[in-house]
């Protein structure tokens, strides 16, 4: 392979893995699709995911604040506790960071979700939001490895269940790196892999000028 040639791969391989490890897997994680021009629209359809036991979802669109993704987030509680699923297209052996945005419903006191991974309890979020005026949104995370080539992730309201409770948005699954370097994150993980790919094709073109 020639020199150019050469440059030309690592550079692309580079490219390439920029989206293997950022590229969240999950359908319309911030719930912006169907858009819902109302304050509060529901019991409404969300593409990518269903509910149970209520028949459709509670989409809010700045009702009781901002989102903290895009324009609209969901209520975990529409007439009663409620979960929401998605299956997730994965690879089993590798491992994947699954991420998302909390917040209590402002004025209530009881908000609590359980996040489970193929039915098992990966994180958990809770907070008081009584005295809150609007959504103080908050981030967790957990990771998971892959075991079979797909996993359902659910999110579950767990509260009084009297049709207010916690507010959900942003959530993410992507693909964590496999051999993490200590003090960095995903975006510095992509950063070095490109800066590698540059001094490589750097050495390549000096040792060619050198020698010409």
């Amino acid at each position: 392979m020639s020199k150019s040639g050469m440059c030309a791969l690592l550079l692309g391989l580079a490219v390439a893995a920029g989206p293997a490890l950022g590229q969240n897997l999950v359908t319309n994680g911030s719930f912006e699709d169907p858009v819902y021009s109302n304050p509060v629209s529901g019991p409404v359809p969300v593409t990518g995911w269903t509910i149970g036991p209520d028949s459709g979802f509670e989409v809010w669109r700045g009702y009781g604040g901002p989102a903290a993704d895009g324009a609209q987030y969901i209520e975990l509680d529409v007439s009663q506790c409620n979960t929401i699923s998605q299956t997730i297209a994965i690879v089993s052996g590798r491992r994947y960071t699954v991420r998302y945005a909390f917040s209590a419903r402002p004025g209530y006191s009881l908000n609590h979700v359980d996040v489970r991974w193929n039915g098992q309890l990966i994180s958990s979020a809770d907070a008081d939001g009584t005295n809150n005026t609007q959504t103080a949104w908050t981030y967790s995370s957990a990771d998971v490895t892959a075991t079979t080539a797909s996993a359902a992730l659910t999110f579950t309201d767990v509260d009084s269940c009297t049709g207010v409770g916690s507010l959900l948005d942003d959530v993410s699954v992507t693909e964590a790196a496999s051999a993490p370097v200590p003090g960095l994150g995903r975006g510095g993980l992509l950063a070095l892999a490109a800066l590698l790919a540059i001094v490589g094709c750097a050495v390549l073109w000096t040792g060619r000028s050198l020698r010409a």
